[in-house]
């Protein structure tokens, strides 16, 4: 991912945007930012500079310390749970959404632990006379130097600002939408927190892909509609497994029980759709109740974080078995998503979905 430099005045002058890097976001923290710190989330805006000032998309995404607890709406079945695990609520740092339980930032302005991001394709360069674009405030604003730590010479700007309340955040475009539709209905007053299944009817859509999800751990579809492929759905399931060859623990028992052990907890911390990304964040795999995976999707691209908070695990598999047009493609993954190619007869169709799903997948052991 390209990297935020610290600009200093001796800093040589940036023409153009030369980072070459346009499926790559740009994600900084509040702490980075300090000078904007206090302001409306709503009210940071961004621009590049290219010829003339030129508004690009760009997203807040707020964070909290939660407790675990307050997640599940403190249902008895998980405050159990807790007594059964010897363990007391824990918090941690999340993504806060006003439509789960986690609620909104208790911080309703911008501070030093949210998220900004936008993307790499949408920098720019500097201008040679600086003087605000209209729309915007004129007090403090910041400038983001990004480079290229593969690319010694690339480089490019991108400015925020606090505007005036006449733009839109956005700037008129949206990358990624995400839909989350539970079929039971509203979140709050009809998910099951404490067992499953949660049938859900969910998408995620861009130019370049669409997936489906019809329960909170399971992916059942996937579309790549980028370059000559046909958007046809590859993969039969996104699949879960903490052993291979035992079945005991599957994305099946996340979401509806096992047969023997823990039910089916779980719920949402964050479900979020901006202009430059969407998150899908929840919790819970059985006895792993704590356990969370985040699917965080850009444009052409998703990164999964998958944080074990619970038991001694050691890895998590998580593979899938994929239709391309003329062959199979089978893939595992072992602390890591890893794709592996047992017969690949369409080269291409590989490759983008590498590219598109494959980029960054992340465990995080607690």
């Amino acid at each position: 991912m390209p990297q935020v430099n610290e600009v200093t005045p001796e800093q040589e002058f940036v023409k153009e945007n030369s980072l070459n890097r346009p499926n790559d976001p740009i994600v900084i923290k509040g702490q980075d930012i300090s000078a904007l710190n206090g302001i409306n989330p709503d009210e940071l805006v961004a621009f590049k500079y290219d010829g003339g000032w030129k508004q690009i998309p760009v997203q807040v995404d707020e964070r909290a310390v939660v407790s675990v607890a307050k997640m599940y709406n403190a249902s008895e079945k998980i405050m159990i749970l807790f007594e059964l695990a010897g363990r007391n609520d824990v918090s941690i740092l999340t993504y806060t959404d006003r439509n789960t339980f986690t609620s909104g930032d208790p911080d309703k302005t911008l501070d030093s632990d949210d998220e900004i991001v936008f993307m790499s394709k949408d920098a720019g360069g500097m201008p040679a006379d600086f003087s605000e674009p209209a729309g915007v405030t004129t007090g403090p604003a910041v400038r983001i130097m990004i480079s290229d730590p593969l690319g010694k010479k690339g480089c490019g700007c991108v400015y925020l600002f606090r505007q005036d309340g006449t733009l839109d955040q956005s700037a008129g475009k949206q990358y990624v939408k995400y839909d989350f539709k539970l079929l039971s209905g509203d979140y709050k007053t009809t998910y099951k927190t404490g067992e499953g299944p949660n049938e859900e009817d969910s998408t995620v859509t861009t130019p370049y892909y669409s997936c489906h999800f019809s329960d909170r751990w399971i992916r059942d579809e996937i579309h790549i509609m980028k370059g000559n492929s046909s958007g046809v759905d590859i993969p039969d399931r996104h699949k879960e497994l903490f052993k291979p060859g035992v079945p005991t623990r599957t994305e099946d028992t996340f979401c509806e029980g096992a047969a023997t052990g823990f039910p089916a907890e779980g719920c949402f911390t964050a479900n979020i759709s901006g202009p430059v990304r969407a998150i899908r964040s929840y919790m819970g795999a059985n006895s792993g109740f704590i356990t969370q995976r985040e699917h965080i999707f850009y444009e052409d691209r998703e990164d999964i974080n998958a944080y074990l908070k619970f038991l001694n695990i050691k890895r998590l598999l998580s593979f899938g078995k994929c239709i391309c047009r003329q062959g199979f493609i089978r893939g595992a993954a072992a602390a890591f998503f890893l794709l592996i190619a047992d017969f690949l007869a369409d080269a291409k169709a590989y490759a983008l979905l590498r590219s598109l799903f494959f980029r960054s997948f992340n465990i995080f052991f607690f």
